[in-house]
């Protein structure tokens, strides 16, 4: 049985808890096709895994560790999740909220 969206997802997220910028890259590249884009209020959008990429570069030392705490992510069977709700913890805490 294949991962769910959302497992991806957040094996994207944990990708760079665990292993940081190197590790949510190397699952952009396995997870993104050309066409995919990628919506995250306050940011860029971008489309594909190059523009991806280059969003994570940018973020540096910012969130060069950190705990993440995911609150809520909802998919549709053929789609990437559409709404979530993460809580990050830096230097101090840190909510991200998407309601796509």
């Amino acid at each position: 049985m294949s991962e769910s969206n959302e497992q991806l997802f957040l094996g994207l997220l944990h990708a760079w808890e665990t292993d940081g910028a190197d590790g949510c890259i190397a699952q952009i590249r396995e997870l993104f096709t050309d066409d995919c884009v990628w919506h995250q209020p306050s940011l860029a959008t971008t489309t594909g895994p190059d523009e991806a990429i280059a969003i994570v570069q940018t973020w540096g030392a910012a969130f060069s560790t950190f705990e993440l705490e995911v609150r809520h992510v909802a998919s549709t069977e053929n789609a990437a999740p559409q709404v979530c709700t993460i809580a990050i913890a830096s230097s101090g805490p840190v909510v991200v909220a998407s309601d796509g």
